[in-house]
């Protein structure tokens, strides 16, 4: 059997489309296999800090996911390099979208 491929899921940022990457990141992390992937949840609050998130899915949509989170600041690159497979980012309009 072949190991799982690990993806890191990154959403929110300081665009005004906040709101809209954290529903489009929990319909991509509803529709990811788990058996196929393991998943680990990146977010971006508002003001820019990078957080870990290891909760419920409806926690991301409805934005109490940063109580239950681990800032991880800059070293969040490194995180995701060291952890994840794939990176795959959900991030809408400034600071995403534009690069």
């Amino acid at each position: 059997m072949q190991e799982k491929l690990t993806i890191a899921v990154v959403f929110g940022g300081k665009s005004s489309e906040h709101d809209v990457s954290k529903v489009s990141a929990s319909s991509v992390i509803r529709n990811l296999d788990r058996n196929k992937y393991d998943i680990i949840t990146v977010g971006i609050t508002k003001e820019g800090a990078w957080r870990v998130y290891d909760g419920s899915v409806e926690w991301i949509e409805d934005g109490t996911w940063q109580e239950g989170s681990k800032t991880i600041g800059f070293e969040a690159i490194e995180y995701v390099a060291e952890k994840a497979d794939v990176v795959f980012p959900v991030l809408h309009g400034a600071f995403g979208e534009d690069g």
